[in-house]
């Protein structure tokens, strides 16, 4: 029972925030030096860690080596696997040797762009609801 008030809680947030109204203003951070919009990802030590999403810091995104969770206060929506793709078409294809700059959700079917990521940022882009996500690192800010 508390499983399923996770999983609403969570895809209720996921919603509310896919459905942001675009006339609040978000943050306005810009990009470091070493912060540059990529096209490539090959070393993913700063992908992974505990990210707090700036336009809600009670949405959080941690990511480990095998599995993606995503918790709203604290509720997690449990761990899911991902791989990292070259691109969203190639979702399926698990032992492509290119470039892998998109990290695909396997259970939820999800599909997100990294567009940059350095030791305190990270911008996705959540192909399927064309909405770009800025987290920042647990603790720095």
């Amino acid at each position: 029972m508390l499983s399923k008030y996770c999983i609403y809680i969570v895809l209720t947030s996921i919603i509310s925030i896919a459905c942001h109204d675009k006339a609040r203003k978000t943050p306005d951070i810009q990009l470091s030096k070493e912060e540059k919009t990529i096209d490539k990802i090959s070393d993913t030590t700063n992908l992974l860690g505990t990210w707090f999403s700036t336009a809600d810091r009670n949405s959080q995104l941690e990511i480990n080596d095998n599995t993606v969770t995503f918790l709203y206060s604290g509720i997690s929506s449990g761990a899911h696997p991902y791989t990292l793709v070259p691109n969203c078409a190639a979702k399926k294809d698990k032992s492509s040797t290119s470039v892998r700059d998109y990290i695909f959700i396997h259970d939820l079917k999800n599909c997100y762009r990294i567009q940059s990521v350095t030791a305190d940022t990270l911008r996705l882009y959540f192909e399927n609801r064309n909405k770009e996500l800025l987290y920042v690192k647990w603790g720095l800010n």
